[in-house]
């Protein structure tokens, strides 16, 4: 697994070019699943930072376009904060099948190091475990945005020749998160365009 603690860091006096610096590695960070279990090659590869990238204009949009009753502000904010604490701790798939409680501590003790020191610092810390603990419509609503982000990421790289996707195996893994009518609608017509 790529970590971030295997680049050099500086520490600075301000607590906030700490914070960037740690989140630029995110750009550089591949994510390990589809290098580790679908044969993308690194240089194909999309990083962390281009999910959420991806995740954070998607998820805004779809909320803005069909679920005015959330907070669409709330949604970027989480879609944007969802995978931070991969800058400090890796990316770990999910299919290492690794323990839940043991990334939970990960991830913990990741927000302490990725947020010190800054004056919103719980804030911040917040829009991450919010996510994790996927408790408001919001979360669940960027949940499903992951996943439907997913398949099309899958979707792109089989068009491009890019490694080996299993959509079916895909499709039954989004179909577990994605209950909102209008993402199902969007999941049936990537299933049929890609059919």
């Amino acid at each position: 697994m790529q970590r971030k603690t295997e680049l050099q860091h500086r520490e600075y006096k301000n607590k906030i070019l700490n914070f960037f610096e740690n989140i630029f590695v995110l750009k550089n960070l591949y994510r390990q699943g589809w290098v580790k279990y679908w044969n993308v090659d690194e240089n194909k590869c999309e990083s962390v930072g281009d999910h959420i990238f991806s995740m954070s204009v998607m998820s805004y949009i779809f909320a803005k376009e069909y679920r005015p009753d959330l907070d669409a502000d709330k949604v970027l904010r989480i879609a944007m904060f969802h995978d931070l604490p991969e800058a400090i701790m890796g990316d770990i798939p999910a299919m290492d099948n690794y323990p839940k409680e043991k990334k939970q501590e990960l991830e913990n003790e990741a927000l302490k190091t990725l947020f010190a020191g800054l004056k919103n610092e719980e804030h911040f810390k917040n829009l991450c475990t919010e996510y994790v603990d996927n408790k408001s419509e919001e979360v669940k609503f960027v949940k499903q945005i992951d996943k439907i982000e997913f398949l099309i990421q899958s979707f792109f790289y089989q068009n491009h020749g890019i490694g080996k996707m299993d959509f079916e195996r895909f499709e039954k893994y989004a179909n577990e998160w994605i209950i909102d009518k209008e993402v199902k609608d969007i999941l049936e017509e990537i299933r049929n365009y890609k059919t």
